[in-house]
């Protein structure tokens, strides 16, 4: 198959192309992909730690970046594709180079890789490095043919760290499914036209729990979709913040990956006063996200920390608190980062639409300070892949609060079916295709 490499042609497209079946959808190519960097790296056991794993994989994806970009030549680059001639020194090489552009680079920490970023191999690591540049190659390709939504640093978060995170549930992480992903964008974006809200000079859109990216992304390309409707747009700026550091380097390369400059993400505890997400304060005009569940905080901690950030809960009694799951402290949160008239999706746990106790309480200051404008429920399977079946809902809401004695229509639905199941494949969750 790789044979073909030998007659390498100046349309580089058509090198990248060769990697996939002709016949596999662009989610059976990366799963596939990324399957055999997975199965890559048990066989050969260079590499345990799951979080060091998911960084040469994303560290092979900017190689791969960076070719078709042109910011390295097709010199040596075309030898990693042959066994023969493919050497751990000049892929190590090749990465040095890339990670110390500009493009992968700021003024504030230096390069995204780190502070001295290299491939972990070394001489002798040939045939494991090799495997895993084939591999990778792959799903970037799959990934750059940008169809279907797919976000190549979300199913490679997914194939390597899930299982480490999803044990520390303060760091939970389950990234969002991109049916759901393109769900609630094409919602924003139909209520945001329907206000007619564009009008602005500038646009904020704002993830505060953004992991690697995902809405950031998918809300640019959105937004530039729009372009064909109002004919004119403001200028956007997508902000995102993450306390995961890592997180928050992929989430920084994959606004590379998609070739978004105006983004800021930021490491930071979205919940507590002056993080990097407070200079946004009361100036954001969407907020798109799924933040994390079930974390608990005391009203202690929500006081002393969260004055300005979480001001319904910090504001309340304490002997009224027990403690509170930072699903609805990040829903006080976004009320805080929001504009007048500013507009939320998130996705929450079933408790917080129905639950009695310090939801109920949430709901009840939701809507003197904003309005419900929907809630629709999503099916068990929507988050199974990422190891749970726990019943989630999407919820909009606009920090806009009712007239006393006013009324307003709340759209409710239930999804019973969002185009996948979830099945087991050697011990891994995949989706496979289903219904429409």
């Amino acid at each position: 198959m790789f044979d073909c490499y030998l007659e390498f042609t100046a349309n580089r497209r058509m090198l990248m192309d060769s990697l996939l079946p002709a016949l596999e959808s662009p989610y059976e190519a990366i799963y596939r992909s990324l399957h055999e960097v997975r199965e890559v790296f048990h066989r050969e056991g260079r590499i345990s730690d799951s979080n060091a794993k998911l960084d040469e994989t994303v560290k092979l994806l900017a190689v791969h970046f960076a070719f078709e970009k042109e910011i390295i030549s097709k010199q040596g680059y075309e030898d990693l594709f042959l066994r023969a001639t493919f050497k751990v020194q000049r892929l190590k090489e090749l990465f040095e180079v890339v990670a110390a552009t500009d493009i992968f680079s700021n003024a504030q920490v230096g390069s995204i890789f780190g502070t001295r970023p290299t491939i972990a191999f070394d001489q002798g690591d040939e045939p494991i490095a090799f495997e895993l540049f084939k591999a990778a190659g792959h799903a970037f390709n799959a990934h750059g043919r940008g169809i279907a939504n797919i976000d190549a640093l979300n199913e490679a978060f997914g194939h390597h760290v899930r299982d480490n995170f999803r044990s520390h549930i303060e760091d939970a992480q389950y990234m969002t499914p991109p049916e759901v992903v393109e769900f609630m964008v094409k919602m924003a974006a139909w209520e945001i036209l329907k206000g007619n809200t564009l009008s602005c000079e500038s646009f904020v859109m704002a993830d505060p729990s953004c992991g690697v990216g995902t809405f950031l992304t998918s809300w640019r390309k959105e937004f530039e979709r729009l372009t064909s409707i109002t004919n004119s747009l403001p200028r956007l700026l997508t902000v995102g913040q993450d306390k995961v550091e890592r997180m928050a380097r992929l989430s920084s390369v994959n606004l590379i990956f998609a070739q978004q400059k105006e983004g800021f993400v930021s490491i930071g505890n979205s919940l507590i006063d002056g993080s990097p997400l407070s200079q946004f304060d009361g100036q954001v005009d969407l907020i798109l996200t799924n933040p994390p569940f079930g974390a608990k905080f005391s009203s202690a901690e929500i006081a002393k920390k969260g004055q300005k950030s979480t001001q319904i809960f910090a504001s309340l009694p304490r002997n009224s608190l027990a403690q509170v799951d930072s699903e609805l402290l990040f829903i006080d949160r976004y009320l805080s980062l929001l504009k007048p008239g500013g507009l939320c999706l998130a996705v929450v746990p079933d408790g917080v639409v129905s639950a009695k106790g310090i939801p109920a309480v949430l709901r009840q200051q939701l809507l003197r300070r904003g309005t419900l404008k929907a809630v629709v429920e999503l099916p068990a399977v929507t988050f199974a892949q990422a190891g749970t079946r726990t019943k989630t809902a999407v919820i909009m809401f606009q920090k806009m609060p009712m007239k006393i004695g006013a009324r307003s229509k709340v759209f409710f639905a239930e999804a019973n079916d969002i185009g996948f199941e979830v099945s087991k494949r050697k011990g891994v969750p995949i989706k496979r295709s289903v219904g429409t």
